[in-house]
């Protein structure tokens, strides 16, 4: 057999076991986890935007985007390899990216929340603001995560305790982050983290 043949056989078999579709890898972390504080179910999906979902989990506004490249080299060794999500300033006001995920629902005692997630932030100006919400679709209510301002190298923000939200069971939350930066900052985030779970 030639090479040409060995390598075409090898490319087919590749393709039969390679994921046709991001699909499978897009949906909720899910599978009940020791979350922060207790027995938990990730909704988050995707929450190292690894990968380039269809259709997207993601939305990303003016100035924010999935980076394909780079690094955050303050996270040690080895450096933390894109992707990642970032936001590149100056933003003229804010700059949002968000998720959508649906909370579970049904399950008696699932109501409490917890939150985490990694960020860099490179530039020290006080007026560079970070601001995470989740946002009950159903509702429109509007809950404050964390509020980061100043700079931040690679900092894990992973025991985010929301508390017991009986009223997003079952509904569709958003998380957002808003950022707002003055200057030709840039921001990092990774690792996102949203628990349902009973504590």
């Amino acid at each position: 057999m030639g090479l040409l043949q060995r390598i075409a056989i090898f490319a087919l078999a590749f393709l039969a076991v390679a994921p046709q579709s991001w699909a499978g890898t897009c949906d909720q972390a899910g599978i009940p986890n020791c979350g922060p504080c207790g027995y938990a179910y990730n909704l988050t999906k995707d929450g190292g935007f690894d990968y380039d979902c269809n259709p997207a989990v993601w939305s990303f506004g003016p100035h924010t985007y999935r980076a394909t490249s780079g690094s955050i080299s303050s996270c040690g060794y080895p450096t933390w390899l894109a992707p990642f999500a970032q936001v590149d300033g100056p933003t003229n006001g804010w700059a949002f990216f968000w998720q959508d995920t649906l909370a579970l629902d049904g399950t008696s005692g699932w109501s409490h929340f917890g939150f985490g997630y990694t960020i860099d932030i490179n530039d020290s100006n006080p007026s560079n603001q970070v601001y995470v919400e989740i946002i009950d679709l159903n509702t429109n209510e509007h809950w404050g995560v964390d509020y980061v301002t100043g700079a931040h190298s690679c900092e894990t923000h992973n025991s985010l305790q929301l508390g017991n939200h009986p009223n997003w069971v079952g509904h569709t939350l958003r998380v957002q982050f808003d950022t707002y930066l003055v200057n030709s900052a840039s921001v990092k985030i990774e690792s996102v983290n949203f628990w349902q779970g009973q504590y």
